[in-house]
C-alpha cells in the first residue's frame, strides 16, 4: 500500500513538472531592441547620433511583422513569442536610404541590434 501511495505522489509530481515546463515553453517571451542612428563627422572625427522617430519594422521568416518608432534615444523595443530569423528595417526622411539587417532570435531570447546610416553627414564646427 505504501509503495502505491509513493508511486502516485511521484506520478503526480511528474505530471505537474511536465505541465509547468510545457507552459513555460509556450509562454516564453523574447525581446528585440533596435537602436537607429546617423553618423555625423567633423573632418575625420565621426560620432553616431541617435535618430528619434525612425520607423522600425521587424519581419519574421513566416511574414509576421512588428513595427514601431524609435524614442528620443533612438531605440525601440519589441516583445515577441516568436523565434527564428528576422529582417529589421529602419526608415526615416533623415536616412540616406532604408537600413536593413538580418539576425536570429532564439525562443524567449534577447536580441539587440544597433544600426546606423552608412552615409555620414558633415557637421559644422561652431565659431
Amino acid at each position: 500500500m505504501r509503495k502505491a501511495v509513493v508511486a502516485s505522489v511521484v506520478g503526480v509530481a511528474i505530471l505537474i513538472a511536465a505541465a509547468y515546463f510545457t507552459y513555460a515553453s509556450l509562454t516564453r517571451t523574447g525581446e528585440i531592441r533596435v537602436g537607429v542612428g546617423v553618423n555625423g563627422c567633423i573632418d575625420t572625427n565621426c560620432v553616431t547620433l541617435p535618430l528619434p522617430e525612425a520607423d522600425v519594422t521587424v519581419t519574421f521568416a513566416d511574414g509576421h511583422k512588428l513595427s514601431g518608432k524609435t524614442d528620443a534615444t533612438g531605440v525601440t523595443n519589441f516583445r515577441t513569442d516568436r523565434s527564428g530569423e528576422v529582417t529589421i528595417t529602419a526608415t526615416s526622411p533623415l536616412l540616406s536610404e532604408p537600413i536593413t539587417t538580418t539576425a536570429d532570435i532564439s525562443d524567449g531570447g534577447y536580441l539587440s541590434v544597433d544600426m546606423a546610416d552608412p552615409a555620414p553627414f558633415k557637421l559644422v564646427r561652431a565659431s
